[in-house]
């Protein structure tokens, strides 16, 4: 079935990926073939976990898996360089920390609302985040990009250990700057998704012919 296949894709895709992390890792992050994995796994996820009902008896665990799992997610950024370990072993972390976001926000046998973490993402920032992640996650690279490229006198040393725009901007500009990148790249994302990709979503499916 169309399941296994994915499944297969997905494997020989993750795999690759392992492999070029240590022979070609410039290939490997661009690399369509070693990404998949990532979009793959994504969607086997989807398939396997999502809406699939918890047990009463494991109900007690979805707090803490929501923790976990947003604190995996959110010290990948702090603790992997994406450049240097992506799409290899590593991305396994953020993908381990949104496997236990989702079981921790599936319902549960007993009828039992959200709670913890679940409840937090179910609150109205966060579900305006989700909505424009992928303008956001389009928008702030070249505002960075530019940003940095604009700003910059010299370029930093990363030998220092500081990875990111302050290794170029130095600790206190970097910081003012990479913030205003956030901000603007907020407001764009949200008027990207209101303006253009909710209008051209499409809302029904359309009728075609053989």
């Amino acid at each position: 079935s169309l399941h296994w296949l994915l499944v297969l894709a997905t494997a020989a895709s993750f795999a690759y990926a392992v492999h070029l992390h240590g022979t070609d890792q410039g290939w490997n992050y661009y690399s369509p073939l070693s990404r998949f994995w990532e979009i793959g796994l994504g969607g086997l996820l989807g398939i396997w976990l999502v809406h699939k009902e918890t047990p009463t008896r494991l109900a007690w665990a979805r707090w803490p898996a929501g923790v976990v799992g947003v604190a995996l997610i959110i010290g990948t950024g702090f603790f992997l360089d994406g450049a240097d370990q992506f799409p290899g072993p590593w991305t396994l972390v953020p993908l381990a920390g949104a496997t236990l976001v989702i079981l921790a926000g599936n319902p549960v046998a007993d009828g039992r609302g959200a709670e913890g973490v679940s409840a937090l993402l179910d609150t109205a920032p966060f579900q305006t985040l989700g909505r424009i992640s992928y303008s956001l996650y389009l928008w702030h690279w070249p505002l960075l990009a530019l940003a940095t490229f604009h700003f910059s006198d010299v370029l930093g040393n990363r030998s220092t250990g500081v990875q990111g725009i302050t290794a170029t901007l130095g600790t206190k500009k970097g910081l003012a700057i990479g913030a205003a990148v956030i901000l603007i790249s907020l407001v764009l994302a949200w008027a990207t998704e209101k303006y253009i990709e909710t209008p051209l979503r499409q809302t029904r499916k359309p009728a075609r012919a053989w």
